[in-house]
């Protein structure tokens, strides 16, 4: 059978939202650009919008331990929980522009020129930490404890594809069905070793997805 090489990525869709005062916010990941959608709105309208996730607030005044993965500050304390696709948040946005009249043009393509994620994106921390992008639902981990989203991470993965992989860590295998030390950590029904400095998690978290060909992005904030 011919080999054609590798198969070349769908472009990434994006959302872009444009308001009637011509200020259009496009960035390079939906999330992004919903989170500045929402603060440019403001915080006044934010109880008119029902919109719901697993029958919880996609915005709300506190994080709720189901989603604390997914969600993310917009402004003075108000949260979104990001768990949802671009398509998703096309829908979203649609549905917030139609419930408080606003008179937004949302869209959500291939080709629109993006800027960069702004600095407001990145929660502001004392201490670094790590922050996570699967590309694939355009969803982000980015939690205070770096071991936290370390762990999230694997739970969103599937720990049952890292224990099957048998991935090496040291001398050690990864992630195993029993517990074989102290080290480790349970996931779901499952134990992993927990890295100990933030580079090394993020070092781990890189290797695992290139073992099982998933993309990630992980940096350290």
């Amino acid at each position: 059978m011919e080999d054609h090489g590798p198969q070349k990525r769908a472009p990434r869709k994006k959302l872009r939202i444009t308001f009637p005062d011509g200020d259009v916010l496009c960035y390079t990941d939906s999330t992004s650009t919903m989170l500045a959608a929402l603060a440019k709105i403001g915080k006044d309208r934010f109880p008119e919008i029902k919109l719901e996730i697993g029958g919880q607030p996609i915005i709300t005044q506190q994080i709720l331990p189901k989603y604390k993965a997914y969600m993310r500050e917009i402004c003075d304390g108000w949260y979104l929980n990001t768990q949802s696709d671009n398509d998703c948040k096309y829908m979203q946005m649609k549905a917030i522009n139609d419930t408080l009249g606003l008179g937004l043009k949302v869209e959500v393509g291939t080709d629109f020129k993006a800027r960069a994620i702004p600095d407001r994106a990145v929660r502001h921390r004392t201490k670094e930490t790590l922050r996570i992008h699967f590309p694939e639902d355009d969803t982000y981990i980015a939690l205070e404890s770096p071991q936290d989203g370390y762990l999230e991470a694997v739970r969103k993965i599937g720990i049952n594809k890292i224990v099957n992989r048998r991935i090496p860590y040291k001398s050690y295998t990864l992630a195993t069905r029993v517990r074989e030390s102290s080290r480790q950590l349970p996931v779901d029904d499952c134990w992993i070793y927990v890295p100990g400095s933030i580079k090394d998690k993020a070092l781990m978290l890189r290797t695992i997805a290139l073992c099982l060909r998933i993309p990630l992005d992980v940096s350290i904030v």
